[in-house]
């Protein structure tokens, strides 16, 4: 009798077991589409069978284990800081590369183009008073459209800092989110198994993942250590840790909590894409802008000094602008008047030798052997190259992404034909331990009848 009724047990726990296992498959079917989440699994485990000592056999509970793999989180969030970071570099220099048209029809090389047309017809009638005022008028289009791509480019620059602003929030927002995840943890031992903060932990730190690149450490307590860039903490335990943007001067800088500058170490993911572009891509373009508008007219101005107006006097200068560092968003046509353009040489004051010269500024080597519309052609293709590239690295990292969650899914992701076919293989058990139940039952009745 005492081996029926062990039967017995064994067989009740069993079904107990793969309940218990039911409710898993039911868990892991109704989180299929949770961000984060990673299938479980009851593993039970076989008891001991020693039926001379009163050990029936059967199953026990194991752990219920995550099918989760950190080394594929991993490749999945490194990929996604990657990507990332190029869609961010792609989407802002995009908008730059619009203020740099390079048809010739419109913007800066079109507003030359048409001064030195102007320059060109002055020089067929040189003392015409037409044409002299076409020339002033065009020049005032050149200066207007180098002070708007300028304007344009400074305006990119406030809205940079706006959006780095923004990351910089988002950053400590995900930081704080971890960090309350691991007063949970830290809390209660039994969180530490919960497969939906292990979730929304992994969920939140795929999101960090994109604005910036980090380390996560887990520690034995079940909180995780964040650093920014390896170095930089963001959380350490129940401590957060938080960085700042600084917007003092020229520069974008980001501090940690101590005021220290690690902007080095967020130099990828969106945030990074945001900094390069504000502190080194932006300053660059400015920085041709200005030597193109300098240039210009500097070299205007010494070619009508060279010259003689209508009144046998030297040219009076066409341009004007504050410094070399804010030409293109300074530069101006002076209060010249149509007679004070020189349009004559000096040995010859009645022709038109020097509007001829300045007619072939169009042509002339002027800046690094290019002349100013080559000079402003090579800027614009130097910025459609690095978007081509910017575009190219970002749509290679979008397929390495979509390889590595693929991978990542094959190992932890719910799969619903996986899980029908484990739901059908735990009915059959259950249906097969009742069976057994039924049998040992009708045993025990059987055997009680027979003592009678």
């Amino acid at each position: 009798m005492s081996g029926l009724f062990g039967a017995l047990r064994a067989s009740a726990n069993s079904l107990h077991i793969l309940e218990y296992s039911l409710a898993t498959v039911q868990n892991n079917v109704l989180n299929a589409s949770t961000p984060g989440y990673a299938k479980q699994r009851l593993l039970p485990l076989p008891a001991p069978f020693v039926p001379e000592q009163g050990l029936p056999g059967g199953i026990v509970p194991g752990q219920v284990q995550s099918l989760r793999s950190e080394y594929a989180e991993r490749s999945v969030r490194q990929e996604t800081h990657l990507w990332a970071h190029f869609d961010q570099f792609s989407k802002d220099l995009a908008k730059i590369e619009r203020l740099f048209d390079i048809s010739g029809q419109s913007g800066i090389p079109g507003a030359l183009n048409k001064l030195f047309q102007s320059f060109s017809a002055w020089s067929l009638a040189p003392n015409d008073l037409v044409p002299r005022r076409e020339v002033i008028d065009r020049a005032t289009e050149a200066a207007a459209q180098f002070a708007e791509t300028a304007a344009s480019l400074n305006t990119t620059s406030t809205v940079l800092d706006q959006q780095i602003r923004e990351a910089v929030e988002t950053i400590n927002n995900l930081a704080s989110s971890i960090r309350d995840l691991n007063v949970q943890m830290q809390r209660d031992h039994h969180a530490r198994s919960d497969p939906s903060l292990d979730a929304r932990l992994h969920a939140t730190l795929e999101n960090l993942a994109e604005y910036t690149d980090f380390t996560a450490l887990f520690q034995p307590d079940g909180t995780v250590t964040i650093l920014m860039g390896g170095q930089v903490p963001l959380v350490i335990g129940v401590r957060q840790y938080r960085i700042e943007p600084e917007f003092a001067g020229s520069e974008t800088r980001i501090l940690d909590s101590d005021g220290k500058d690690v902007t080095a170490q967020a130099a990828t993911g969106r945030l990074g894409a945001m900094l390069e572009l504000k502190n080194t891509v932006l300053p660059s373009y400015m920085s041709e802008l200005n030597r193109l508008a300098a240039s210009l007219a500097d070299g205007v101005n010494a070619m009508l000094a060279a010259g003689l107006d209508t009144n046998g006097n030297p040219g009076a200068p066409l341009f004007a602008y504050d410094s070399a560092d804010e030409a293109a968003s300074t530069l101006r046509v002076t209060n010249i008047t149509p007679d004070q353009l020189a349009a004559a040489a000096p040995d010859a004051p009645l022709g038109n030798a020097n509007a001829l010269a300045l007619a072939g500024l169009a042509t002339a080597p002027r800046l690094d052997g290019l002349s100013y519309t080559a000079y402003y052609g090579r800027l614009a293709a130097t910025i459609g190259q690095v978007l081509h590239g910017s575009r190219s690295n970002r749509d290679t990292h979008e397929q390495l992404l979509l390889q590595s969650r693929s991978i990542r899914d094959e190992i932890s992701a719910v799969s619903l034909d996986e899980e029908a076919a484990r739901l059908i293989e735990l009915q059959r058990a259950y249906e097969a331990t009742a069976r057994v139940i039924v049998i040992l039952n009708e045993l025990t009745q059987t055997t009680i009848d027979m003592m009678r």
